[in-house]
């Protein structure tokens, strides 16, 4: 290994809903489940009652915004890391469009247009890999995205290889099967 790796992640659309969908898969399987279930459920619901009222020739009005409603959750349910993505990306500082991570010996440090953070290693929860990407989960769930391919002074096997030492814990795969 170089004297020491550094990686850019920009925090884009593609980056934001693979985390959403790494995170939700290892660490909030029950609550994205449930809320999925949820969402689809209420839907069925807001068509049915629309059809109700359709055929006891209720108003057309309501009839059509429940229609509305239940379409709309149900594309939550099916689409849900697409919407809950784009949630986030509307809440995130428009400044902050990406980080700069350098790992350092005893921590990690994050870098962005606002801020600098050091995220020490025995801070780590999960660490999670994609193709793409290795995914530093905290206990609080937030997730930090190392994108493999902006990797600078290491290979991904030697960026693996040191997260895996610093962090004491075993990257677990989420991508697609290997």
């Amino acid at each position: 290994m170089a004297l020491r790796m550094r990686t850019h992640t920009e925090y884009d659309f593609q980056h934001v809903e693979e985390l959403q969908r790494v995170v939700s898969k290892a660490v909030t399987a029950s609550v994205t489940k449930r809320s999925r279930i949820s969402s689809a459920a209420w839907g069925v619901c807001a068509l049915t009652a629309m059809t109700f009222m359709i055929a006891r020739g209720f108003s057309m009005i309501f009839a059509v915004i429940l229609g509305a409603l239940g379409l709309f959750l149900i594309a939550r349910s099916l689409f849900y890391y697409k919407f809950v993505t784009f949630g986030i990306l509307q809440t995130m500082d428009k400044e902050v469009t990406g980080s700069d991570y350098l790992l350092e010996k005893s921590y990690m440090l994050v870098t962005n247009p606002k801020s600098s953070t050091q995220y020490a290693y025995s801070d780590c929860y999960r660490l999670l890999e994609t193709e793409g990407n290795l995914y530093y989960i905290m206990k609080n769930g937030q997730g930090l995205i190392l994108d493999k391919t902006n990797l600078k002074g290491g290979s991904v096997d030697e960026l693996r290889d040191w997260m895996e030492g610093k962090c004491g814990k075993k990257a677990e795969w989420m991508g697609k099967k290997k």
